[in-house]
């Protein structure tokens, strides 16, 4: 269980201790205030028969309105169910004390993925096809008020997960994370923060003012466009190469199954360069 889980745990229970106590004191009061013969009396002060209980803070003492007292103390034990059920919510969905999404950007969709993530104001139409981001999360994050420990990227198609990157993400904000620099892991050997690269960043290579976007990009080198080298794309629009313009529907999201590949499909890179289906960015805050 991660610091936060223990954190929140640890709350909850406080919480649970204190409402049990709350229950505790109010049967306690009924009971002695019965046992002791004392005429019952509803007041703050003075405390009948020299007893007395604090609940919230107040010296209560039991009074003969015990309709009101029994009210009061149905009243505790709802909430205490109440908290108890979230007790069980918060256990049973351990994700939100680790890995929480931010951002889903489904292939083939129509919408910029670049500008689904960086734009201020979220497309609510995008969410028909099964774009997603949490702008809670997202809005917090980008105004510095989250405490990031770290990012990770995941591809993923019908089989499942297919790429994981996991990124430093302490001071980061929502494009510096994804960085060389900031690597923790890759699912690629031969890359590493010392691995050279011409290309890392979200916003890639705009090529002429938009006739190519090529986003969260990672790209090892240029040799013209039948020899350029790299890992990932998210490619937001054709291109100007051949290897970035035989596709029907954009975004694709490209991943190389091995190291660094000719982004060119041919007999000699055949089942090593493969598209995912959507991207998934998560956040693991303390």
């Amino acid at each position: 269980m991660d610091s936060c889980c223990v954190k929140m745990t640890l709350l909850v229970f406080i919480a649970l201790f204190a409402m049990t106590v709350k229950v505790y004191h109010a049967e306690r009061i009924i009971n002695e205030t019965e046992q002791c013969g004392c005429k019952p009396h509803i007041t703050i002060v003075p405390p009948v028969c020299g007893r007395s209980a604090q609940v919230d803070g107040l010296q209560v003492a039991v009074d003969n309105n015990h309709k009101s007292v029994s009210s009061e103390l149905l009243n505790i034990k709802e909430q205490l169910e109440k908290l108890q059920s979230a007790v069980t919510s918060i256990v049973g969905v351990p994700k939100e004390c680790g890995w929480q999404l931010v951002f889903k950007g489904v292939a083939g969709t129509g919408f910029n993925m670049y500008d689904l993530w960086t734009d201020s104001i979220w497309d609510s139409g995008s969410d028909n096809s099964g774009n997603y981001r949490n702008n809670i999360l997202y809005n917090s994050w980008k105004s510095g008020q989250l405490n990031i420990k770290q990012v990770k990227l995941s591809l993923y198609d019908q089989t499942g997960v297919k790429v994981e990157l996991v990124f430093n993400g302490v001071d980061s904000d929502i494009s510096s994370w994804f960085a060389k620099e900031r690597l923790v892991s890759s699912p690629w050997s031969d890359l590493t923060t010392t691995t050279n690269t011409n290309y890392f960043s979200i916003f890639g290579h705009d090529i002429s003012s938009g006739s190519a976007r090529r986003r969260f990009f990672i790209n090892k080198i240029y040799n013209g466009c039948p020899l350029d080298y790299g890992w990932m794309v998210v490619l937001d629009s054709d291109g100007v190469c051949q290897w970035e313009r035989s596709f029907r529907s954009y975004p694709v999201l490209l991943y190389s199954t091995q190291g660094n590949i000719n982004w060119n499909v041919d007999t000699s890179n055949a089942g090593a360069l493969a598209m995912a289906d959507y991207l998934t960015i998560h956040i693991n805050t303390e």
